[in-house]
C-alpha cells in the first residue's frame, strides 16, 4: 500500500480518500499539515514527476485502517449519554493519534503507526469534560487533551500500551469554540478553549481589537493548545508569549473544576 504507483499525487480519487468529509476536521489530510488541498498544491509543485515524488506513497484513510491495532474500549463501553460524543472512526483514530512533528509525519507516510487512541470525543459543554474525566477513570481509561493537533512534541500522540492503561481516548474540543464574550473597555475577552486562531482573531477584529499572537501554527491550533503548552508567537520578543495575555483560566481536571 505504501509503494509508489505511477503519478499518485495527480490522483483525485486518491486524495479523496486521505481525509473525510464529516466532523470538525473535514478535509484535513489525516497524516501531514494541513488540508489535502494545500498538501496536494505543496506536493505537486515539488514532486515533478520524478524520483522526489515516487518515493513514498501515503496510505489513504481504508489503508491505514488495516494497520490500525484493534481498539481495546469501544463507543459502547462508554455511558449512553456520552456515546454520541465518541467516536472510534479510523480517520478520527488516525488524525489524533500523532502531532505534526517530521518524525510523526514520516511515520504517518510510512505506515508505521504504532500505539493509536481508541476513541475520540468531542464534547460540547464543560459538563460533557467532566463527564468524560469521570467515565474515563472509572474504566482506566488514559486522556490525552487534543487542540489542533500541531504539536511537535508528542503532546498529543497515545500513551504507550507499556503504561498499563485499558485504552486511551482524545478529547478534542473543537466544538467548544465559541468567543463567549467580548470586553472592549477593559480589552479582555472570554473563550472558549477549542477555538481556532483564525475565528479568534476574526472575533476580536470586529470589536477593533486583536491578540497579537501569531504563531507557525496559527491556523492549525487552538486558544487551549497555546496556553496548555505556554506558546510564543512570531512576535516573541517581548510580551507576546500567551501566558503574557492571559488573565485566568478555568480547568476541568478528573478531580473536578
Amino acid at each position: 500500500a505504501m509503494a509508489a504507483v505511477g503519478a499518485w499525487w495527480r490522483d483525485d480519487a486518491w486524495w479523496a480518500a486521505q481525509t473525510t468529509t464529516d466532523g470538525p476536521h473535514a478535509g484535513k489530510a489525516w497524516w501531514g499539515w494541513g488540508s489535502v488541498a494545500e498538501l496536494r498544491a505543496e506536493v505537486e509543485a515539488h514532486a515533478g514527476g520524478d524520483a522526489a515524488g515516487r518515493l513514498l506513497r501515503p496510505p489513504t484513510v481504508a489503508e491505514a485502517a488495516t494497520l490500525l491495532p484493534a481498539p481495546r474500549v469501544g463507543v459502547d463501553a462508554m455511558p449512553p449519554e456520552l456515546r454520541r460524543l465518541c467516536t472510534a472512526a479510523p480517520f478520527e483514530r488516525l488524525l489524533h493519534s500523532r502531532g505534526r512533528d517530521m518524525i510523526d509525519v514520516i511515520r504517518n507516510v510510512r505506515g508505521c503507526l504504532g500505539c493509536a487512541h481508541d476513541l475520540v470525543a468531542y464534547p460540547e459543554t464543560e459538563a460533557h469534560v467532566s463527564a468524560l474525566l469521570a467515565a474515563c477513570g472509572s474504566l482506566r481509561l488514559a486522556v490525552v487533551p487534543f487542540g489542533g493537533g500541531s504539536s511537535v512534541v508528542g503532546g498529543v500522540n497515545a500513551p504507550s500500551e507499556e503504561l498499563g492503561f485499558a485504552g486511551s481516548v482524545a478529547i478534542d474540543l473543537a466544538r467548544m469554540d465559541r468567543v463567549l464574550e467580548v470586553d472592549q473597555a477593559s480589552q479582555c475577552a472570554r473563550v472558549q478553549g477549542g477555538v481556532y486562531g483564525p475565528a479568534l482573531e476574526a472575533a476580536l477584529k470586529s470589536s477593533g481589537l486583536t491578540l497579537r499572537y501569531f504563531p507557525q501554527s496559527f491556523e492549525y491550533s487552538t486558544f487551549g493548545g497555546w496556553i496548555a503548552t505556554r506558546g510564543g508567537g512570531h512576535f516573541a520578543t517581548g510580551p507576546t508569549h500567551v501566558d503574557d495575555l492571559l488573565q485566568s483560566v478555568r480547568v476541568v481536571s478528573p478531580a473536578g473544576a
